[in-house]
C-alpha cells in the first residue's frame, strides 16, 4: 500500500522555465551594460559556457552549476572571471528565488498527503544548496521528510541511484511509493525502472501514458485512486 510520495522539484512543484527566462533577461542587461557588448555577444558567450560545462561534467549536478557557466562566460568574453562571476550568480538565482511561487493547489496536495499519513520526499537534479534554498523559499519545509539531489548522488536522474537513495531515506519499498515529475525520461521512466509507480505532470496530449495529470487536483485524484485500489 502507498506510504510515500516523491516529488521532482523544478517544473513540478513550481514553474522554473519562465523564471529562468526572467533571470536571464536581468543577467543580459547587467552583462551588456557592464562590458559594453551586444546581446548577440552575450548569448554566444552563454551558449559557449553552457556547452563547455556540459561537455566537462555531463550527467552530474555540476553540469548545471551557474557559477561555472558565468565563469566560463567571462573567460569567453576575456573579462576577469573572479570579479563578476559571483555577482552574476547572485543576480540570476535571486531573481528566481524572489519571484518563485508554488504551483496552484500544490500546498493542498501536500496537506492531503500528510492527512493520509504519506511520507513526502524530494528527488531532484541540480546542486544541493540551491535546491534547499528553493524549498525554503516555497515554504515547503513543514511537508518534506527527505531530500535527495544529484549532487549528493554524483549522478542525475534517471539513474536508479537517485530513486533508490530517496526510497532508503523514506524507509519505503518501491511498490509502496509514487513518484511525481514533469520529465518523462528522467522522472517517469526512471522511477518505473526501479519499480516505483509514477504520475506524469504534463500538458502533453499526444503521449498515451496512462497516469497523466496537468494540475495538482488531478495528481491528487490519481494518488487517491491508487491508494484505494491497493487498499481494496
Amino acid at each position: 500500500m502507498i506510504n510515500s510520495v516523491i516529488f521532482d522539484l523544478d517544473d513540478t512543484l513550481y514553474s522554473y522555465k519562465p523564471l529562468h527566462e526572467q533571470a536571464m533577461g536581468q543577467l543580459k542587461i547587467f552583462v551588456t551594460d557592464r562590458f559594453g557588448i551586444s546581446e548577440t555577444d552575450f548569448w554566444n558567450a552563454f551558449k559557449s559556457a553552457q556547452q563547455k560545462n556540459k561537455e566537462n561534467l555531463r550527467n552530474t549536478a555540476a553540469e548545471h552549476n551557474r557559477m561555472l557557466y558565468f565563469q566560463y562566460m567571462l573567460e569567453h568574453l576575456k573579462q576577469n572571471p573572479v570579479e563578476s562571476s559571483l555577482v552574476m550568480y547572485d543576480l540570476y538565482w535571486n531573481t528566481i528565488l524572489n519571484n518563485m511561487k508554488l504551483e496552484k493547489d500544490a500546498e493542498i496536495l501536500l496537506k492531503n498527503c500528510r492527512k493520509m499519513g504519506f511520507k513526502i520526499g524530494i528527488c531532484t537534479d541540480l546542486t544541493s544548496n540551491i535546491q534547499h534554498r528553493k524549498i525554503h523559499q516555497l515554504g515547503l519545509t513543514p511537508y518534506i521528510d527527505a531530500i535527495v539531489t544529484s549532487e549528493e548522488c554524483g549522478i542525475e536522474k534517471p539513474s536508479p541511484k537517485m530513486f533508490q537513495t530517496i526510497l532508503h531515506k523514506l524507509e519505503a519499498e518501491p511498490k509502496n511509493a509514487v513518484f511525481i515529475g514533469d520529465n518523462y525520461e528522467k522522472d517517469i521512466i526512471g522511477a518505473e525502472k526501479v519499480g516505483i509507480t509514477a504520475i506524469w505532470y504534463t500538458e502533453d496530449v499526444q503521449n498515451l501514458y496512462a497516469r497523466k495529470a496537468n494540475n495538482m487536483q488531478d495528481i491528487w485524484k490519481i494518488l487517491y485512486e491508487l491508494y484505494q485500489y491497493q487498499k481494496a
